[in-house]
């Protein structure tokens, strides 16, 4: 119960934090920029394992 107050008001915090790092218009600018298509095509290159693995080539390259 305690870790998840905790962990609230981290995020609170967080969120907080971002509201001052930039301006409104800025983040428009950035979430213009988002598309479903390419924020998946990222998530596939980040959650591709094959060939990062531990003392393989590909492991030892990234």
């Amino acid at each position: 119960m305690r870790a998840q107050g905790l962990l609230a008001i981290i995020i609170l915090l967080c969120i907080t934090a971002l509201g001052h790092a930039a301006e409104p218009d800025e983040f428009a600018k950035l979430a213009a920029e988002i598309s479903p298509t390419r924020l998946m095509q990222t998530v596939r290159e980040l959650s591709n394992f094959d060939g990062r693995q531990s003392g393989t080539a590909g492991g030892h390259a990234t």
